[in-house]
This record gives structure tokens, C-alpha cells and sequence, in this order.
């Protein structure tokens, strides 16, 4: 009952044009900037930690410097994939599924369209919406009289991305587009050219220019997919039946996993070492080492019950050996503690080394000269998001996307610190912001969406809000 009150409000939240014109000037925006790093690695090589320094910290941390409990168990695992792999499927129960099921393999059918949009707020006044509805049945009889869409979409349409496209849309599938303009596509026959459609972005002049009707996929390109799932539905059967044979055999003969291996017709299969916090193969799941260090295992030294991995693979261990956390002594813990405290004073060294170059920087340091008295490499950040590739472009774009815009004809210096072993350094020389006019209709229409989307979370949590300060409710913070 709340959440649908909750989806309610979200739902009626109101987005206008403007909103989305200023988004989308933000989401659009290039900053032209340059970088450069400075690397923990380069700092490392000139430290030396002395004996003294090394056991210091090692009385001072005692408890940070031990070998962990570990264990080692022997399981048994049922899976939905490893007994359909074993299973032998029948060719007649392939075509069987084929054949029973008609609808499910078929290539659905699709249109794909051009338009031209007239671009014109929802707001509008009527006599602007009846001029532009004017416009787009000039558009409408010119092409119908012979003149090609392709040019007139390059030059009408207001959609800057089909435009330069002759306004081809592409491939059209349901639920795609928005609703008044799906529906105008999918009534129209091939090569037609549709009346004014109003959407909230404008005016479309649509042309339908290919239906590609739904059928049906024939048996030899189905196969595969049916016989996978052939063998899922016999798999998920056949572990029904065995996740009862190995739950209760687990149960009753508690010494052994053999019996219940005997069972099911596998093997036992041994673990390697591993702690509460961490593991490798069926020990990378949290379940499993839970189960482990639990009483039943680790001290009665019994079976465990079935562990749900998940809804496709159950597993059963015991233990087969087991050592206690120990103190490591200092010559054991020597190698961890030095490459700690290196990097504790490397770290320290590139902080400041950063700090410094940037209160240069903006004390009026050239920003050439100083990266090469240091000889740092600089950097071009990449413009756009979708030539933002590498991880350290992304790192430091969301610095320098986070700094202030600069004032005009100024220049911008900052630096942080963006992972434990690297500083970067970005000169921001100015900010393009994004152009509204240039965004598509699928543009402004995926902006809208997040904005709702925001904005009705926003009305949700006010609505929560409210309640809460009416409600006759003490929390008691310090309890909690």
C-alpha cells in the first residue's frame, strides 16, 4: 500500500522545457583541460625505515599482525549445470517443445522510419502550435509532391542528429518510442508519409520506409536454444530430487560425505585453506565459510546442512583440518610491517608533493615549465564522455568536472588525491557548455526521464518528511 502511494507521487512529478534545456547544458558541457600524476612508486624508492621504526610499530599494532584461522573441508556440490551437462536429451522431446510452443520462437516484427521534427514546447501558446502544425503540412504536401524527404528533413528538421541522416530514425521496435509516435509508424503502410503527429517535443513529419513483419524462427535456428532449455527443465527436475536424496543422507550419516557422494554419483571434492574473510573456489561464497567456522563443523566435526549457494547449486562440507589464529612474531612480520610503513611515508611524501605544485600553480607557476623541472608527463583529458575510455581519465575527469567553472579569460588549478598510489594535477582552461538546440528528440527525452525519475524520488522523501514531523513518534538515537 505505501509503495503504491509512493509510485503515485513520483509519478506526478512535472518536468518543463527550461529544466530540461539547463540539464541538458550541464550534461553536454566539455571542459577543455589538461593533467598530469604523480606516482607513489616514485616516492618509494627514497625511503628507508630503520629497526627502530619497525618494532615500534610492531608493539604499538600487536593485534593488526597475525596469521588468521584458517580450514580446509571436503564438500559435495549439486548443480542445475553440471546435471544438465551430464543429461542425454531426446531429439523428439526438442522438437516436441518446438512444435508445443509456436509463439514463443518468433522474430518479432519491426518498422523502420524517418522524420522531420518541428520542435515547439508544450507550453506553448496556440498560436505558435497552430503555425508550426502549418509548417509540417507545407513539409507534408512537398513531400508527397515529389520533393525528396532526405533533404527536406536536412534542412526543416530540428532532430540535429536524423537530420544529417535525412532524418532515418532506423529500426523501430514497440516500446521504443514515445507513445503517439509508435502508434502513428505502426498504423502506417510502407512508404507512406503520415499527417502532423504531435509529441511533446514538436511536430513529427513521419515516413514509413520498411515493415519487417514478425515470423517464425525456423527449428534449425532454435535448436540450440530449445535443447539448452530441454535440458534446464530435466536438470531442474532431476536436482529437486537429489537436493532431498542429499539433504537427508547428510543428515543421517553425519560422519561422512561418502555415503550421500555414493548417492548422487559424485565425487568429493576438497577445498583449499581458507579464512572466515576470504577464499578461493567454493569458498569464495560467504555461506560457505559461515558454515565452516560454525559449531557443527569446526568443533562437533560433523556434516553441515545443505548451504544454498543459490537456487541452482546447494553444497554440504565437513571439515578436514583446521589451525588456530597465531601471533606472528617480528621477523615473521617484518616483510608486511616495512612495506607499510614505506607506503605510509611515500603516501605522506606525494600528498605533499601535489599540494605544493598546485600552490604554485595558482601563485602563478607556469604550468609547462613546472611539469617539466619535474619531468611529469602532461595530459589531454578527453572532451567528450563517450572518448573517456581508459579508468585514470574517468578518475580524474570526475575531479575536474567537480571543480568551479572559471571565470573568463581565467585559468583553473586543483589536485587530489584519486586512489591510495596516485595525485593528480589538472590545469582547467575553460568550459563549453552543451547546446540545447543541438539535442535530439531521444536527447531530451531521456533527460526528462531521469529528471522525473529525480524529482519524483524528491516528492517521496518531502511526503516521508511531512510525516514524520506530525507523527507522534520518539526516536531514541542514542539507543539505536
Amino acid at each position: 500500500v505505501v509503495d503504491q502511494l509512493a509510485r503515485g507521487l513520483g509519478q506526478s512529478a512535472i518536468v518543463s522545457a527550461t529544466s530540461i534545456d539547463k540539464a541538458w547544458k550541464l550534461l553536454d558541457q566539455r571542459r577543455i583541460a589538461t593533467y598530469t600524476t604523480l606516482e607513489l612508486d616514485n616516492f618509494l624508492d627514497e625511503i628507508q625505515v630503520s629497526e627502530a621504526e619497525i618494532e615500534k610499530e610492531y608493539q604499538a599494532n600487536l593485534d593488526a599482525y597475525f596469521e588468521p584461522a584458517s580450514i580446509q573441508v571436503d564438500y559435495l556440490k549439486l548443480s542445475v549445470e553440471d546435471l544438465g551437462a551430464r543429461l542425454d536429451v531426446d531429439e523428439t522431446d526438442i522438437l516436441r517443445m518446438y512444435e508445443d510452443n509456436p509463439d514463443r520462437y518468433v522474430q518479432p516484427g519491426s518498422r523502420s522510419a524517418s522524420h522531420i521534427l518541428l520542435a515547439v514546447s508544450p507550453d506553448a501558446a496556440d498560436a505558435q502550435i497552430n503555425q508550426v502544425r502549418q509548417r509540417a503540412s507545407e513539409i507534408i504536401a512537398r513531400a508527397r509532391g515529389g520533393e525528396t524527404f532526405a533533404g527536406l528533413a536536412e534542412v526543416n528538421s530540428d532532430d540535429k542528429g536524423s537530420a544529417k541522416r535525412g532524418g532515418e530514425l532506423g529500426v523501430i521496435r514497440p516500446g521504443t518510442m514515445v507513445k503517439p509516435f509508435e502508434d502513428a509508424v505502426f498504423s502506417m503502410g510502407e512508404g507512406d508519409i503520415s499527417e502532423p503527429v504531435r509529441t511533446q517535443y514538436g511536430f513529427h513529419v513521419i515516413r514509413l520506409d520498411r515493415i519487417t513483419e514478425s515470423r517464425a524462427q525456423p527449428f534449425d535456428q532454435a535448436r540450440s536454444e530449445i535443447e539448452a532449455e530441454v535440458r534446464r527443465l530435466r536438470a531442474e527436475e532431476r536436482f529437486n530430487e537429489l537436493a532431498e536424496i542429499l539433504g537427508s543422507t547428510v543428515f543421517e550419516q553425519p560422519d561422512s560425505l561418502e555415503p550421500a557422494a555414493d548417492q548422487l554419483g559424485v565425487k568429493v571434492m576438497r577445498s583449499e585453506w581458507f579464512t572466515r574473510d576470504a577464499g578461493t573456489g567454493i569458498a569464495e561464497f560467504q555461506a560457505v565459510r559461515d558454515a565452516a567456522f560454525g559449531n557443527e563443523i569446526l568443533i562437533d566435526g560433523l556434516n553441515s546442512e545443505l548451504i544454498e549457494i543459490d537456487q541452482d547449486n546447494l553444497v554440504a562440507v565437513r571439515k578436514v583440518d583446521y589451525r588456530a589464529r597465531r601471533q606472528l612474531d617480528l621477523h615473521e612480520a617484518k616483510p608486511g610491517l616495512v612495506k607499510k610503513l614505506r607506503a605510509v611515508e611515500a603516501s605522506d611524501r606525494m600528498d605533499k608533493a601535489g599540494e605544493d605544485l598546485v600552490a604554485r600553480l595558482k601563485s602563478g607557476a607556469d604550468w609547462d615549465e613546472l611539469l617539466i623541472a619535474h619531468k611529469l608527463a602532461r595530459v589531454r583529458l578527453p572532451e567528450t564522455t563517450e572518448t573517456l575510455l581508459e579508468p585514470l581519465e574517468q578518475v580524474v575527469a570526475r575531479v575536474v568536472y567537480a571543480a568551479l567553472v572559471p571565470l573568463s579569460g581565467q585559468i583553473v588549478y586543483g589536485g587530489e588525491r584519486i586512489s591510495p598510489a596516485r595525485y593528480a594535477i589538472y590545469r582547467l582552461e575553460r568550459v563549453e557548455f552543451g547546446d540545447p538546440a543541438k539535442a535530439s528528440a531521444e536527447d531530451r527525452l531521456g533527460v526528462e526521464k531521469v529528471l522525473l525519475s529525480r524529482r519524483g524520488g524528491e516528492m517521496v522523501i518531502g511526503w516521508r518528511q511531512g510525516l514524520r514531523k506530525v507523527a507522534k513518534v520518539q526516536i531514541n538515537e542514542e539507543l539505536l
